[in-house]
Parts: structure tokens; sequence; C-alpha cells
């Protein structure tokens, strides 16, 4: 692989075997700062979420805008070394899936990386996924975003609604949330009734969801 250090960004996926996206809005920024950790791994994934206008559509979206019913909280999924496959599934209609994709680019060293992270939130979000619900408002506003955040996703309105009814769905993630949001507007009691529910609904393995 001496010789490969020559080579561009494109010139090395094709080596590996990767597909690039090449009509994706960042297409240029990701081949001019991708880095080693993505080759072969997130960066396919990276370089898919980029061209894909469906996922590319919902960051013009509040995740309750897509909320059709959130029958579940959690993702056990794994997508390993190979995170394409969980595009793959994602597209499909796994919510797990995309909750996975998700998180392997956020465990990655690719940054920034929330244009990428939010719209894979928001694929599992509209599949049924309440964390993904949070975690995609929880991206909009407190992520790594090449230009600048959604408007619409980090809007007060959106933040909040998105909390409460993750919240309501059964998330203790949603619930941590919307009582860390009660509490910037100095709404205090609403805010320890949000991490109160947080800690009951959380059980002995997430005892951090207790913490104000």
């Amino acid at each position: 692989m001496k010789q490969a250090r020559f080579l561009g960004i494109g010139a090395l996926l094709a080596l590996l075997g990767c597909a690039v996206a090449t009509t994706g809005p960042n297409a240029g920024f990701i081949r001019d700062n991708a880095g080693p950790e993505g080759l072969g791994t997130v960066l396919g994934l990276v370089t898919r979420v980029d061209a894909d206008p469906a996922l590319q559509a919902f960051l013009s979206q509040c995740p309750t805008e897509v909320i059709t019913s959130l029958p579940t909280s959690g993702s056990n999924t794994d997508c390993g070394l190979n995170p394409t496959s969980c595009y793959a599934e994602c597209k499909a209609g796994d919510a797990a899936a995309c909750f996975a994709a998700a998180r392997s680019i956020e465990r990655s060293d690719f940054k920034p990386r929330s244009d990428f992270t939010y719209p894979l939130f928001m694929a599992a979000c509209k599949l049924g996924d309440a964390n993904a619900c949070t975690n995609a408002a929880a991206t909009a506003r407190n992520g790594t975003w090449i230009t600048s955040a959604p408007a619409v996703a980090t809007s007060p309105a959106c933040q909040l609604e998105t909390y409460q009814t993750a919240c309501e769905a059964g998330s203790f993630w949603g619930c941590s949330m919307e009582g860390t949001e009660y509490r910037s507007r100095g709404e205090v009691a609403l805010a320890k009734e949000a991490k109160a529910k947080s800690c009951k609904l959380a059980g002995k393995n997430q005892q951090w969801a207790c913490n104000d």
C-alpha cells in the first residue's frame, strides 16, 4: 500500500472496492477531508448518505414531522466493520440499522459528522425508534456541522416537542433531554418532573439519567 499514499481519496476507495458518491452536496468535502479511519468503513457509508435524496430531505425537517408511531425506544444492532451493510438494511426499513449506522459514524474519527448522522437518526425516528428522534434533535443542536445546523430542527419549539414526544413513548433519554430543555428555559418544576420520569424509565443500568 506504499504507493496508495500518492493517490487521491477517490482512487484509494476504488482500490478498496468502495463506491464514491460524486453527486452529494458534500462530495467535495468528503474527498478532501476524509482520513484513514474512514477508508473501507464509515467513509463508504458517509458517501452513500450524502448522495441519498431521501435522507438529505430530512435535513429540512423536525423529528416530529416524520413520526408516525413510536413502538420502540432503543437499538441493539451493531454495524461492526461493515457500516454500509447497515445502510442497506436501513434503506430496507430497519430502524435499528439506521440508528446503528449513525452511531458507527459517531464512533469514528470522521468530523464534522452531523450532516450524515442526523439523516440516519431521522430515518430511524420515522421508522419508530423514539431514542433516534431524541438523538436527531440533540444532534441538530449540539452536533458538529460542515456549515450550519438545520434551522427547523434547532428551533426551541422543535426541540421541546421532540423530547416530549419521545418521553411519552417511553424513551428515558427523551425525558432526560426534555428536563434539560425545561431547565434551560427556567421552568424548574417541569424540569424536575421530566428528570424524575427519566430516572424511573432508565432502570438500574442507566442511573446517570437520574442526575439533575
